[in-house]
């Protein structure tokens, strides 16, 4: 059984005896409370949903502990503005324990408490006479069945045939025949003859290689097409020799100053 009740804005499901953390009430620690918004109750298959809340039903609960939470830290952060803020927090709550869940002012375990169960009936005369005519039949039939199974187990060890020591000789006998036939038939093999060495040796490869090198064909000295440096030289100076020396058109310095300016009566 199970009620659920709303407290600080959140819905919780309580049973008896639970611990739980809602949020901080203006309670002293140890003190008795009750929570009057229940807006759903579950007990044995008694359901009664509320419309919003269920004016009849009453959650009672004490007060373990008020205290706060682990810190939570919160950092706010904007790029290229140099903002940067940190802060911490911790959250207030009220450590709740639930003693016990009233309808009408009485508690909920002692309206719905279970009934006693019935005794277990003794069996009567005639059923236990019956169960130990039963019990008599199936060990008879379990004894009838141990004996058969006894029976072929000892028929089948009668009937098996031992092997007479005359088939293992006869075996043996095959197998030394066989061994002396593939003795003669290895002995009659012709031998195969050796096999004759085509292979040429060091030495005469070698004579082989000098005489191919020797009745190579000599190729003709490639003709030289460049002219000597002595030649270069002589064909230069006979280049030189031949030109004509340049005529001089240059007035001299001196005829330049001496000569005087032209009137305009000699033009």
């Amino acid at each position: 059984m199970y009620a659920v009740i709303k407290t600080g804005g959140k819905q919780y499901a309580v049973e008896q005896g639970d611990r739980l953390f809602i949020e901080r009430l203006d309670v002293e620690q140890g003190a008795k409370i009750e929570f009057d918004r229940v807006l759903y109750l579950n007990a044995d298959d008694s359901i009664k949903v509320g419309t919003p809340y269920l004016d009849a039903v009453r959650v009672i609960g004490t007060v373990i502990e008020n205290g706060k939470g682990k810190k939570v830290i919160i950092y706010k952060y904007k790029a290229k503005k140099d903002y940067r803020k940190k802060q911490g927090h911790r959250q207030p709550y009220t450590l709740v324990e639930i003693n016990d869940i009233r309808v009408n002012g009485k508690s909920i375990g002692k309206l719905f408490e279970s009934a006693p169960e019935a005794p277990e009936q003794m069996p009567s005369g005639d059923e236990t006479a019956a169960e130990a005519s039963a019990d008599d039949s199936l060990a008879g039939a379990a004894d009838t069945v141990e004996t058969s199974e006894a029976a072929a187990v000892a028929d089948a060890t009668e009937s098996e045939v031992e092997i007479p020591a005359t088939v293992e000789v006869s075996e043996a006998a095959k197998l030394d025949g066989e061994a002396s036939e593939a003795e003669k038939a290895e002995a009659e093999k012709p031998e195969r003859p050796a096999v004759k060495r085509t292979a040429k040796p060091k030495a005469e490869k070698l004579d082989a290689k000098a005489e191919t090198a020797g009745t190579a064909i000599e190729k003709p000295a490639a003709k030289r097409t460049t002219k000597p440096k002595a030649e270069k030289s002589e064909t230069k100076a006979e280049l030189g020799a031949e030109k004509p020396a340049a005529k001089r058109t240059a007035k001299p310095k001196d005829a330049g100053k001496d000569a005087a300016p032209a009137t305009s009566e000699e033009e």
